[in-house]
């Protein structure tokens, strides 16, 4: 079982990835095929608080394309539901105003076990911050590869001092706080490759999928109950997740640093892994 890519814990049973991470050229991948982990902070060792779960179904966008690069987002149905608990909580969705302009010029933050400085896969979950930019200026920085591929729904986001997403963290989310609680805004897509034939160049913009472009979607798949549809991004009303949790809010953990090792954990982070055929 070999570790493929990242994704978010969005409810107790329905994971938030990239299409792309469950799709080969023969179609989506076998529910058995496919394993999630919660609550991992290493890819080699298991704690009190990790869960290994199996897969019920996997949901690709029905519009997702292999060749463009369109529409890469997916969803992940369990076989049992996550145990809640202090290191494994769900990430708050952006039910917010869509507009990119409320995110260009800012810092999230994205998490996960990508290839590292030795392009090999880190055994330790990491973290980065990534500057997001307007789509001129990223198509500009890539004509070849932005220009033909960035669509509306996506958004380029550049990394800072030195680290960026790279292969395996794909599907994994790109993370703004807002209110003092986490939100899921993009996933990791796909960038250019290195012209020295390493996998990424941390100098280069990274394609995100834009979430809030796709609530609409989500929505059919989750339970209602996680969804808040204040439209006011300073005030958001968190009691229903309250209720349904029983834990203090969504993503309350708060993110430090950049590209530092992570100790706890981000408790809406989740590891995907595939068995060879």
């Amino acid at each position: 079982m070999d570790y493929a890519c990242g994704g978010s814990i969005i409810d107790e049973s329905t994971i938030l990835t990239a299409s792309h991470c469950v799709y080969t050229k023969s179609g989506v991948l076998s529910v058995s095929r496919v394993s999630v982990d919660v609550g991992r902070i290493r890819l080699n060792e298991t704690s009190n608080y990790t869960q290994t779960h199996a897969v019920r179904q996997i949901i690709v966008h029905p519009r997702f394309s292999q060749h463009s690069i369109i529409n890469d987002i997916a969803l992940i149905k369990l076989s049992t539901n996550i145990t809640m608990s202090k290191y494994v909580q769900p990430v708050c969705l952006w039910t917010m105003d869509s507009n990119q302009t409320l995110i260009v010029g800012r810092s999230g933050t994205i998490v996960g076990f990508g290839l590292n400085e030795r392009d090999v896969v880190s055994d330790q979950l990491k973290q980065a911050l990534i500057g997001v930019q307007d789509a001129l200026t990223c198509i500009a920085s890539d004509r070849d590869v932005f220009g033909t591929h960035l669509t509306s729904d996506m958004f380029c986001g550049m990394g800072q001092n030195g680290a960026s997403a790279c292969n395996g963290d794909s599907g994994g989310g790109m993370f703004f706080e807002v209110g003092g609680k986490w939100y899921v805004r993009g996933l990791v897509s796909f960038t250019p490759l290195n012209a020295n034939t390493k996998p990424c160049d941390p100098r280069k913009n990274t394609a995100y999928t834009d979430v809030a472009k796709y609530l609409d979607w989500i929505k059919q798949y989750i339970d209602q109950r996680v969804l808040s549809f204040e439209n006011d991004v300073l005030h958001v009303d968190y009691e229903e997740k309250l209720r349904l949790f029983n834990f203090e809010t969504c993503a309350c953990q708060n993110i430090r640093g950049i590209n530092a090792s992570i100790t706890k954990g981000q408790p809406y982070v989740v590891s995907l892994h595939k068995y060879a055929e």
